[in-house]
């Protein structure tokens, strides 16, 4: 075991992935959990390791977020904050995020629209990159749809050629809470009431929670220009009029040629499948389908979070392509060996 210092790591958001961070440090000598920061007022003030369902106290109590945060960076050291509270866009996690960077911390968001923005917002991605070199931080998004991307992207390896690409993410949502799905993606809600929902994040585009970034980005590295994007929102409902899945269809197209399409479902599956199908249509032609244990989801979200760590602590400063960057891969060791 090594003898250099823990790496002190702190928790934006104490919802189901913050919790499951703080039960994953509480076991490791390599990391050491200095700080949280809540949104929730009936979290202020109250020990993580009893809010999080251990059975000893922390000594670490949850802070408010905005009036005292900053006073956390100042008299704490942090080499990484992990952002899992959730924003509506990229720019509004950035805010949530901005003040650490500026203390000189790193920072990890469970958003998946900071992953790429040097595609999709190269304005925000210049303003967060001259921040983190000014400071000599790193920023970037990571969550369990890039490891999807990654391995879209990997499978091409031995393609001669590529006409199209398109995948379904499968995902049954039965390891999350009832709230999480009415919340984050209106399963529980009825048909009229998911309706209303839909309708209200259309005339609000910084609301909507899509996928497009994703369609570019495969795009952009299979040397397809991705001239248009095209989506459908569908649900699946029981008789009783209750939305119990969602299912969001991305094509994209070059020139009015299909070439990346995406399918993900979101759904309480009663069989509780969970997988992932690749098909790449070209020479030779490539079918994958991957199964998963039902708790892929949630568990790859704070898991890929984790073991982003030593990557987030290792690249130079700036904002970090998370696509790009090196695979974050699980290491059974000590983090601390690999820095």
């Amino acid at each position: 075991m090594t003898n250099k210092e823990r790496i002190k790591v702190a928790i934006y958001g104490l919802g189901g992935v913050g919790k499951e961070l703080v039960r994953d440090f509480n076991q490791r000598e390599d990391i050491e959990l200095v700080g949280v920061i809540a949104r929730n007022p009936l979290q202020i003030g109250h020990d993580v390791g009893i809010l999080s369902g251990l059975d000893n106290k922390t000594g670490i109590t949850v802070t408010a977020n905005q009036t005292k945060e900053q006073d956390l960076y100042e008299t704490t050291k942090i080499d990484v904050l992990i952002h899992c509270a959730g924003a509506n866009n990229a720019k509004g996690t950035f805010e949530q995020v901005r003040t650490a960077l500026e203390h000189g911390i790193n920072v990890i968001t469970a958003n998946v629209g900071t992953t790429d923005l040097w595609s999709s917002d190269p304005e925000l991605a210049s303003e967060i990159d001259v921040i983190c070199k000014e400071h000599g931080v790193t920023y970037f998004g990571q969550g369990s749809s890039q490891v999807l991307e990654k391995a879209v992207i990997a499978m091409t390896e031995g393609s001669k050629e590529i006409e199209s690409v398109s995948f379904m993410h499968h995902s049954d949502v039965h390891a999350y809470s009832e709230k999480s799905n009415r919340e984050t993606l209106g399963i529980g809600l009825s048909e009229a009431e998911f309706d209303e929902r839909k309708k209200a994040a259309e005339t609000n585009s910084a609301e909507l929670n899509s996928n497009i970034d994703s369609v570019k980005f495969i795009g952009d590295n299979l040397g397809f220009v991705i001239d248009d994007v095209k989506t459908k929102m569908s649900t699946y409902v029981n008789d009783s009029g209750i939305v119990f899945g969602t299912q969001e269809t991305l094509i994209g197209y070059e020139q009015g040629k299909e070439r990346i399409r995406e399918d993900w479902v979101f759904i309480l599956d009663p069989e509780k499948r969970y997988y992932d199908k690749i098909v790449i249509h070209g020479v030779p032609e490539v079918e994958s389908v991957m199964n998963y244990s039902p708790d892929r989801g949630f568990c790859t979200t704070y898991a890929t979070i984790r073991n982003s760590i030593p990557v987030v602590m290792k690249e130079k400063a700036g904002y970090l392509n998370s696509l790009t960057i090196p695979v974050c891969r699980w290491y059974g060791g000590d983090y601390r060996d690999i820095l």
